[in-house]
């Protein structure tokens, strides 16, 4: 099999557009429920990949395709909704920080299950890689696990002095009675920066 030179720029967009997806599917999934926010994603790349298919006249093509050609495209799509179904979920309950690169994980397993099943060669690099990923994504799961109490910043200007409000969710015990309770900080911006 052969390869073209810039398949690397493709990749790069790839992960431009996966970090967009993070952050603009963290916002969208705010206010609603994440199956009918997967659901309105995937309308929207419906659209998107029908019009270039129709735009570049590639209709034709259709009829040409193998069952097994179809087959596996199809249990390709059931594992990206069932993924996206999991990935928007997890993404409601976690900051996306933490949810995109464990996400990512999958490119460990992708790096294994092209191995086992491709035939695709495992090069010391590609295994420190992969290595270093899995870590990295223990690392953030491990913090998700054991997260400190969040702690929610705002703050709005008046003048030269600038009000403060951190909201601290620290959940009651009987060793720690404490009840979660805003904390209001005024201070003066000019002194400060001084």
């Amino acid at each position: 099999m052969t390869y073209e030179k810039t398949w690397w720029i493709f990749a790069l967009l790839s992960a431009f557009f996966a970090a967009l997806t993070a952050i603009f599917a963290k916002i969208g999934v705010e206010q609603i429920n994440s199956n009918l926010a997967t659901a309105i994603r995937t309308v929207v790349i419906l659209a998107i990949a029908w019009g270039i298919v129709w735009a570049n006249g590639q209709f034709q093509a259709l009829s040409s395709i193998s069952s097994k050609t179809l087959l596996f495209l199809v249990l390709s799509g059931v594992a990206t909704g069932l993924s996206w179904l999991c990935y928007f979920k997890a993404l409601q309950m976690a900051p996306a920080s933490w949810v995109a690169p464990v996400d990512k994980l999958g490119l460990a397993l992708v790096l294994f299950l092209s191995f086992l099943f491709l035939g695709e060669a495992l090069t010391l690099r590609t295994i420190l890689g992969t290595v270093l990923m899995v870590l990295g994504a223990i690392v953030l799961i491990y913090q998700g696990i054991v997260e400190p109490p969040s702690v929610a910043v705002e703050s709005s200007a008046v003048g030269t002095e600038t009000t403060i409000e951190a909201e601290v969710a620290i959940e009651p015990t009987e060793t720690n009675p404490v009840l979660a309770s805003p904390i209001t900080m005024t201070t003066d911006v000019a002194t400060d920066l001084k």
